[in-house]
């Protein structure tokens, strides 16, 4: 399972679950490609609720990015239904977490693909080689469309191992 790690908040019940479960085989400096929907796949353990969509930020020259959370479809996000999404959001600082406000969403245990874009392409994120929910490994991937709201449900998927890191921020396990 993906592991859920503490988070730098004054409320206990906080913690973030990352689509990596082996950050070792983290870098950065990727670029990000105008419009590119980047997916990396995240195990939710048990139900709970999350409020926060984020990312890890590399480098920032500009630009906005938009945040959304896809479906599993048998270990694919293809044809899987958009759960949520964030609005477009500026991005801001060096190497640091960003997060994005969604509505409270409630998700059930099991896979999921965490989504991020860009609308423009000089910015970079900090990305990690490959997952490893279930045990398995299952590589991130992308699909190329203009900026703006996310496709749903999911179209074809072109694989990478070269996925930003992403998380989800629990709000409260019911």
């Amino acid at each position: 399972m993906s592991r859920v790690i503490d988070a730098d908040h004054p409320r206990p019940y906080r913690r973030y679950i990352h689509s990596a479960e082996l950050w070792g085989t983290a870098f950065t400096g990727t670029l990000f490609v105008t419009g590119r929907v980047y997916v990396a796949p995240i195990q939710i353990p048990v139900t709970l609720t999350i409020d926060r969509l984020g990312w890890i930020q590399d480098n920032v020259s500009a630009g906005n990015v938009r945040n959304g959370l896809y479906r599993d479809m048998g270990d694919t996000p293809v044809g899987g239904a958009l759960v949520v999404e964030s609005a477009s959001i500026a991005k801001a600082g060096t190497l640091r977490k960003m997060e994005a406000v969604i509505v409270d969403t409630q998700l059930s245990p099991g896979l999921y693909w965490r989504a991020i874009r860009s609308d423009e392409n000089t910015s970079t994120f900090a990305a990690h080689g490959f997952s490893y929910p279930l045990g398995g490994s299952l590589l991130g991937g992308y699909y190329d469309a203009a900026y703006g709201v996310f496709t749903n449900p999911f179209p074809a998927i072109t694989p990478t191992n070269n996925a930003p890191g992403q998380y989800v921020r629990v709000r409260s396990i019911p």
